[in-house]
């Protein structure tokens, strides 16, 4: 191994050069010599017979993950912005999403321009079927976190109980056909009745990526 010091720091000399003599140490091999021994070696019996495919999918990221990824990182932004967006009843909108703006921002310093994630989140207010979980008289849960009978803790995105109906809105960044996330739907809406046992309670989940909304039953 070699250490090169630089003789000098800026413009002046290196003062690493004082602390440090040449020093040379170790023994030279003949990789030529070595090569031979190591052909001289026994042949290596082949690895034992493994599972690859699994195996791979540990190893690597999950290809929708990686395809995806700027829609995914997209939806992470929007969804945090949602978070800091109550009701919306009655308020200056602009100013609603400017607020929920400054606050995201600090949780996505990396990224130096929001005016995408401001008209995103302008678009989605005004859109029409998504109105009545924004502007509403119900009451607005944010992240609001719930207990199933076992004692497991669920973080719901957006709970709105109304006087005869509750709806659950569940963001995800894409929208892909998930069995596992119409699955997760179904068991926020079974503890949600648990809690409203005399309220109609619906599920929906809301795709980030093109605003579109899916009802999901029991």
């Amino acid at each position: 191994m070699h250490i090169f010091i630089p003789k000098k720091s800026a413009n002046s000399p290196n003062p690493v050069r004082l602390l440090i003599k040449e020093v040379e140490a170790g023994q030279k091999i003949d990789y030529l010599k070595k090569r031979k021994e190591i052909a001289a070696l026994e042949e290596i019996s082949p690895a034992s017979y493994r599972q690859w495919h699994d195996f791979l999918k540990e190893e690597f990221a999950d290809q929708l993950e990686v395809m995806n990824f700027e829609k995914l990182q997209k939806g992470q932004i929007i969804h945090c912005l949602l978070s800091y967006i109550g009701n919306a009843k009655g308020k200056d909108i602009n100013l609603l999403v400017k607020q929920a703006l400054e606050k995201t921002r600090f949780k996505f310093a990396q990224v130096k321009d929001f005016t995408d994630y401001e008209e995103i989140a302008a678009k989605l207010l005004k859109k029409e079927e998504l109105k009545k979980f924004f502007y509403t008289d119900a009451d607005i849960f944010l992240e609001k976190e719930i207990a199933d009978s076992r004692g497991h803790i669920k973080r719901l995105d957006r709970l709105v109980v109304g006087a005869q109906e509750t709806w659950i809105l569940d963001y995800k960044s894409i929208k892909v056909s998930s069995e596992s996330n119409f699955e997760q739907i179904k068991e926020y809406i079974g503890m949600v009745k648990q809690i409203y046992p005399k309220k109609d309670v619906r599920g929906y989940l809301l795709y980030l990526d093109d605003l579109s909304l899916e009802e999901i039953s029991l």
